[in-house]
């Protein structure tokens, strides 16, 4: 059995050895003969993680030092011992820990999309109507989206659909079916910004009507496409549009007026413990030509739960649906509060918006549920507004606007609340923080309702002080 060490992250010296039960535990889980939740594997791993230790492996006695192992987790009672990144000693050939160097794939996969923005692209052809377009400076390298989800939250930034006052144009249009074809149309036109590699306008090969699909037009499209460019080497379309319900190899497969889809690999969306977040979705395929190469297939997809119809911010969980339609409210109430038109000689503007991007605050990054802005009366009026001049304009000033960040918690147990301690730490700097528990939204103590009266009592109470006392000292 091989021995080894409890090491101290920073200076690397080692702690303690680990018992023959625990050394056995660890080799045991790696082999798949134990689960990661079982003792004492479970207690091992848990202070690993906790107090951010480093196992060393005694896999190489000839070396004075053994190779490291990291705690993984990937779930409240499911962490693994893993090999760190970078770490240049290698386990001995018959350790169970030791990782056979695979040759580096040839291809490019489909599902790394590398989106490249209309700023960035070689010719550079921006839409003189679409004034956003002339002072972008594009997406960076490193901010390309390589996922699906990535993809489909880049074009609902860029659509602005995460924001409650854009999302909630939808609501007021006539039905659901015109709510949904108008924010497809606004999706639509974010991809006009965008080219996929290497000059193919995204715009081109992504299709919001499900007509388009149950038509062939999608194929005929990349049947042209294969034929006559020749930059677009494997040509394929994005399909996305709202969908009712979602199975592992289906969209809309019980409401298939709305855009049936088949896909050949299981569809990707959220999970909650075993059980996938309930819909309505925002749903993204791929149209690939097939492995027989006879037809085109949608291959890969990805759901991501959104509020509504006529609401398309996309959320994590069905908690979350339930508190952005309560923290519609505290937006109104806090834009219509009497005490704070009386005490600031003006209303304020509120804004709420499910950030998709991660904020780099002191610490490292974090991605808070909400975000509420709040803007001081009269803090732009000197500015002109119309096309091409947004209300806000330069850095952010926390003389004329105030942050607060809303987190919707899921669990109630203490190992769930123990990993968001360092995450909310991150989150109370970019502005105070208020947590929203999901669990308690149909209780009779802190229903959903008394919640977020309490938030928009702490914000008003936080505004006055920010913004009155502040001038009177």
């Amino acid at each position: 059995m091989t021995t080894f060490y409890l090491v101290d992250k920073e200076s690397g010296e080692r702690l303690r050895k680990l018992t023959p039960d625990e050394a056995r535990s660890i080799e045991a889980v790696k082999k798949g003969r134990a689960g990661p939740e079982e003792e004492p594997h479970f207690s091992l791993m848990q202070e690993v993680h906790r107090d951010e230790l480093r196992i060393e492996c005694g896999c190489r006695p000839d070396l004075p030092r053994g190779p490291l192992l990291g705690p993984r987790r990937t779930r409240p009672k499911r962490i693994f011992p893993v090999n760190l990144r970078g770490h240049d000693v290698a386990h001995a050939e018959d350790c169970v820990f030791r990782v056979e160097e695979l040759p580096k794939p040839s291809i490019v996969y489909s599902d790394v999309f590398n989106l490249i923005s209309r700023a960035d692209a070689p010719h550079g052809d921006i839409d003189p109507d679409f004034p956003v377009n002339r002072k972008s400076r594009g997406l960076s390298q490193g901010q390309r989206p390589r996922t699906m989800r990535g993809v489909l939250w880049t074009l609902m930034s860029t659509a602005r659909l995460h924001r409650l006052a854009v999302a909630d144009g939808f609501s007021s249009s006539e039905n659901d079916l015109a709510a949904t074809r108008d924010w497809l149309m606004a999706i639509q036109k974010a991809a006009e910004q965008f080219y996929l590699p290497p000059e193919v306008p995204a715009s081109e090969f992504l299709f919001t009507d499900p007509k388009s699909w149950n038509s062939g037009e999608v194929g005929k499209r990349l049947d042209v496409a294969r034929r006559d460019r020749p930059e677009f080497k494997e040509p394929f379309a994005l399909l996305c549009w709202f969908a009712r319900d979602v199975s592992e190899y289906e969209v809309n497969g019980k409401n298939r007026e709305l855009g049936h889809v088949k896909v050949r690999t299981p569809v990707v969306r959220p999970i909650i413990g075993d059980k996938p977040v309930r819909g309505p979705y925002l749903f993204l395929g791929v149209v690939e030509r097939s492995g027989d190469g006879r037809r085109w297939e949608c291959t890969k997809a990805c759901a991501h739960p959104i509020v509504a119809a006529n609401c398309p911010i996309p959320v994590d969980s069905h908690y979350e649906r339930r508190a952005l339609g309560s923290l519609r409210s505290l937006v109104r109430n806090l834009t219509e509060s009497a005490k704070l038109k009386k005490a600031l000689g003006g209303a304020v503007r509120v804004e709420l918006e499910k950030p998709l991007t991660r904020t780099e605050v002191a610490g490292g990054p974090c991605l808070p549920d909400f975000l509420i802005t709040v803007t001081r009366p009269g803090a732009y009026s000197h500015l002109p507004e119309g096309p091409g001049h947004p209300k806000h304009h330069g850095r952010f000033n926390p003389r004329d606007r105030a942050r607060y960040v809303v987190e919707v918690m899921g669990f109630d147990n203490e190992e769930y609340e123990r990993d968001k301690e360092e995450t909310h730490h991150r989150m109370r700097r970019i502005g105070p923080l208020s947590c929203m528990e999901g669990r308690k939204f149909d209780s009779a103590d802190n229903p959903l309702r008394r919640q977020r009266e309490t938030i928009t009592a702490d914000i008003e109470e936080d505004l006055l002080e920010r913004w009155t006392v502040s001038e009177t000292t």
